[in-house]
């Protein structure tokens, strides 16, 4: 009417035919309502909803006009434009069961549960059996988390209908929040059953077997809704943790990182995945996802704390520190970070700082000994002798009995000068059981260590009394003169105790250890001892980290008894450290290097053929090499000047000496390590490595026979029986006499009994040849035989007709022993018997080996080749690791010697072929090898021995 207002007062008729218009219009206005349903109906918004204005502008006084465009408000999401209405709907007196449900839907999508609740209660006396409003009802009371009313509205829906999937999940929600578990589980399942694709319930369900421990049956769930929607981040996360609590922490990674992927923002994968990464021990990719959950939410002190702990085990202790800082600036009253930081000052012997946090660590917690124990030593080294004592004394008020506190409080006693009561402290430690401390005092051994700190940390404690420490030290060294070890070890374990940075003690104690374990190899106590001897060389060289030497005895013992993953660690931070004595005493600029093992064996001779043929490969560094060796001490000097063409052979002990000072900086240790490149490898592995290469470049051997030593090697073999144009055989077997191990630990599994090859010898004679037996007198006799002449026991032995023997051989038999390596240098095959370990296959191309089998005395039976390969039993070459496990070789027969023989003289003859099944039982066990990390695959398996034991494959 407002716009017709200036023609009513100059027409004042015209009101008259309005008023009959608005009364045509009324008739009219179900029309327009309708036509606007239509259209909204069809999808078109915008003109359904001019219709509605329309009416409503024609008769603003119509309630269901405004419910309709209620209606069409709510479809086009227009929440508040349809609440109003709905609101004057009411206020105009309509009260249609339609217009409370729909208005209720409305405050329910906004959130407005109390008067949704309303709405929905106002709609359900118009229509009772109206299942949506009481559907609607349910959700209401669940979003107010009115559960016991919510289930029994929800129960209500489905009695008047029943295959509603919704309505169950929805139930099983009400009572999952009642702790109804199993209830709730019925309605998940109900609920899939009737919409097995729809995903929720499957995750629902699965979260409701996790609360009830089932986590097999939610780890079903839970792929189950990845399948259905494998693009939902939280399903693949929560798969993550199940798994993860599962112990299978390789799926449990797929999972979080399937997570990431899906949502790289969210935080909590990259937390988790960190977890699971530490729990592997894969310290570097833990690191990196904390670092990324750092980055993703830079407020979350955890997340720092973590970070912290990860670092700390890396020993990036600086690193952690900034860690542990920005975790208390986050969360200053949270204690752990402070008790960690407090450890990590302390390792690094900053006291003052140790101190700080140990104070804060007493404010934020009770009294706790062991943070007053703490303390008291980091204000000890700070010189604070009284107030280090009287932290001491709060520990012993805490703890009486603890017999560290008396040491320590003594120690702080008697630095401050009162030397009596330090006595009473030392002794009453005594009293209570110091003397029985295993390796030393320190945080690590006597305190509970927090989570986050890294064992591996080694804690600086003051000296107690250096002159007491060198007292004993040096009563130690006497008794080691004596060889009185076990009294030796007891002085050096106190030096431990008395000093614990006393590298040296730790060193000599280490020694004694060793040599107390192989005076009683056999006992039960003899492994523990040698386990203790290489943590104290550890420990050596972690307090003196350029002592090479304790490097070298901690990395040599650990590749004996298979650990060789942690020698080979050893190994390189040795040669780290002695390229940086080396640049420091200015000797890196010398193109030299220094072999000092040659002495040690025959064996360690025929080293120099891998070694000079990886400067030859472009292996390793190019420069000048030396052997230093005294006269002396020249195992085989034929043999070593064999070499001389490839490396200098120094023998004069002026010249000698005059190396000795620098020796250990340019020393290479080509028995026991090598560097591929810059990278540490065992040598077995390294050689198989170096002769692969060198065959596969049709490279020809290293040595060739000097036209003198053949000369005089066929005169001597005239002179012992052999005709000129006669073929021979080297045959040595290794025994005990030559290396002193008299049958007993640790090598005396590379032995065999010289009897089991009298039938190899006679088919070799058969055939038409000699049999040379070379080794020392040390060696049993052979009985007397046709075409046999027992060398090791002849008058003519010499250095240079062992060197013969060995290069103009038809073929070498063998053991694994050093003489074994000299014939491959001069190209000559050999067939080697009773190989061990199993891991440590012959290194050449042209030889054919069988091993010793291994039985389980316990078990009695034969261990499989793939029993022995997976387990520590494959790689440990220290035959008491053997007795522990009740593990005995079985030397190989005579027969399958025999066989072995055979089949190289065929080979030799031309005349050897092998059919498919050798070949498959070949490759079946070469990929044994493969799979366990066998050293190389150059020398091939006796046929008839696999043949044989085939059931072992």
């Amino acid at each position: 009417m407002q716009r017709f207002l200036p023609l009513l007062k100059k027409f004042p008729w015209l009101k008259y035919f309005l008023n009959l218009i608005r009364r045509f219009n009324f008739w009219s206005l179900d029309e327009i309502v309708n036509s606007g349903n239509i259209l909204l109906a069809q999808g078109k918004f915008a003109e359904a909803l001019e219709k509605y204005n329309q009416a409503i502008a024609l008769y603003p006084n119509h309630a269901s006009a405004y419910y309709y465009r209620g209606n069409a408000f709510a479809v086009g999401e227009q929440l508040q434009e349809a609440t109003q209405d709905y609101q004057q709907a009411i206020a105009l007196g309509f009260n249609e069961e339609e217009l409370h449900f729909n208005y209720g839907k409305v405050l329910a999508q906004q959130e407005r549960w109390d008067e949704a609740f309303e709405q929905y209660q106002q709609a359900i006396p118009l229509q009772p059996r109206w299942v949506d409003a009481f559907w609607l009802l349910g959700n209401a009371l669940l979003n107010q988390s009115q559960f016991n009313k919510a289930a029994a509205i929800y129960k209500k829906v489905l009695t008047l209908e029943p295959e509603r999937a919704e309505v169950y999940f929805n139930l099983a929600n009400a009572l999952n929040n009642q702790g109804q578990l199993e209830e709730a589980i019925e309605n998940y399942k109900n609920a899939i059953a009737l919409q097995p694709e729809w995903v929720d319930p499957h995750l629902y369900l699965a979260e409701a077997f996790k609360a009830l421990g089932h986590l097999e049956q939610a780890k079903e769930c839970f792929e189950s809704a990845i399948a259905l929607q494998p693009e939902r981040a939280d399903s693949h996360f929560n798969l993550g943790n199940i798994l993860f609590h599962q112990g299978k922490l390789e799926r449990a990674i797929e999972s979080y990182q399937s997570a990431i992927a899906l949502q790289p923002e969210w935080v909590e994968p990259h937390l988790y995945l960190a977890e699971a990464f530490k729990a592997q021990e894969q310290l570097e990719q833990a690191q990196k996802c904390f670092e990324s959950a750092i980055a993703l939410q830079p407020d979350k002190a955890d997340s720092h704390f973590n970070l912290g702990n990860i670092l700390s085990h890396q020993g990036k202790l600086n690193e952690a520190i900034e860690s542990y800082q920005s975790a208390i600036a986050l969360q200053p009253e949270w204690v752990d970070p402070h008790r960690c930081l407090g450890e990590l000052f302390f390792s690094q012997s900053n006291w003052e700082n140790a101190a700080q946090s140990w104070y804060r660590v007493l404010v934020l917690q009770p009294p706790v000994a062991e943070t007053h124990f703490k303390l008291g030593h980091s204000l000890l080294n700070l010189g604070k002798h009284q107030k280090a004592i009287e932290q001491y004394q709060k520990v012993i008020a805490l703890q009486p009995n603890w017999s560290v506190a008396y040491f320590y409080r003594g120690n702080a006693l008697e630095f401050d000068g009162q030397l009596s009561k330090a006595i009473q402290d030392y002794q009453k430690a005594i009293t209570l059981g110091l003397k029985e401390v295993d390796s030393r005092i320190d945080l690590k051994s006597a305190l509970p260590n927090p989570e986050g700190i890294d064992r591996q940390i080694e804690q600086k404690h003051p000296r107690i009394s250096p002159d007491l420490f060198d007292v004993f030290l040096q009563i130690g060294s006497i008794l080691e003169c004596q060889s009185l070890w076990e009294q030796a070890a007891q002085k050096y374990q106190l030096c431990t105790v008395l000093s614990l940075d006393a590298a040296e003690a730790h060193f000599r104690l280490g020694n004694m250890l060793e040599k107390l374990y192989y005076s009683d190899i056999e006992s039960d106590e003899a492994m523990p001892s040698f386990e203790r001897a290489i943590a104290h060389w550890k420990q050596a060289f972690t307090l003196k980290n350029d002592w090479l030497e304790a490097y070298y005895k901690a990395g040599d013992n650990l590749l004996i008894i298979g650990r060789k993953n942690e020698a080979l660690a050893i190994y390189q931070k040795a040669a780290e450290v002695q390229k940086k004595l080396a640049k420091e005493k200015l000797l890196d600029k010398i193109d030299l290097r220094l072999i000092l093992c040659i002495p040690n064996g025959i064996g360690h001779i025929t080293l120099l053929d891998y070694y000079v043929k990886m400067g030859i490969l472009g292996w390793r560094t190019s420069c000048r090499t030396a052997v230093l060796v005294p006269p002396d001490k020249m195992v085989n000097p034929c043999f070593l000047n064999y070499w001389s063409p490839y490396i200098k052979i120094i023998s004069d002990p002026d010249t000698i000496q005059e190396f000795t000072p620098i020796a250990q900086y340019l020393e290479e240790r080509i028995n026991v390590v090598g560097f591929r490149q810059g990278q540490a490898q065992a040598v077995d592995q390294l050689i198989a490595e170096v002769e692969k290469q060198w065959h596969e470049e049709k490279r020809a051997p290293l040595l060739t026979l000097s036209d003198s030593d053949t000369h005089r090697g066929w005169n001597c073999l005239q002179k012992l029986g052999v005709p000129k144009d006669a073929w021979f055989v080297c045959l040595h077997v290794r025994e005990s006499g030559y290396t002193g191990d008299k049958d007993r630990p640790p090598n005396n599994h590379r032995n065999a009994d010289i009897q089991t090859y009298l039938l190899a010898i006679q088919t070799i004679v058969e055939q038409g040849g000699w049999v040379i037996r070379i080794g020392d007198p040390t060696m049993k006799p052979l009985p007397p035989m046709k075409q046999v002449i027992d060398y090791a026991h002849s008058e003519m032995k010499s250095d240079w007709m062992d060197v013969f023997l060995c290069a103009c051989c038809h073929f070498y038999l063998g053991t694994a022993s050093g003489p074994c390596m000299i014939p491959p240098a001069f190209g000559i095959p050999c067939a080697l018997t009773n190989y061990n370990p199993i891991v440590a296959r012959p290194f050449y191309f042209n030889n054919l080996y069988i091993p010793k089998l291994y039985w389980s005395i316990p078990e009695k039976r034969y261990l499989t080749f793939e029993e022995i390969w997976s387990s520590f039993l494959a790689e440990n070459f220290h035959s008491n690791f053997y007795l522990a496990q009740g593990i005995q070789f079985i030397d190989n027969t005579s027969d399958e010697i025999k066989d072995l023989v055979l089949e190289i003289l065929e080979q030799l003859d031309g005349k050897l072929t092998y059919t498919l099944e050798n070949d498959s039982l070949q490759s079946q066990f070469n990929r044994l090898g493969k799979t366990h990390g066998s050293y190389g695959f150059n020398s091939r398996v006796g046929r008839a021995f696999l043949q044989k034991h085939l059931h072992l494959l």
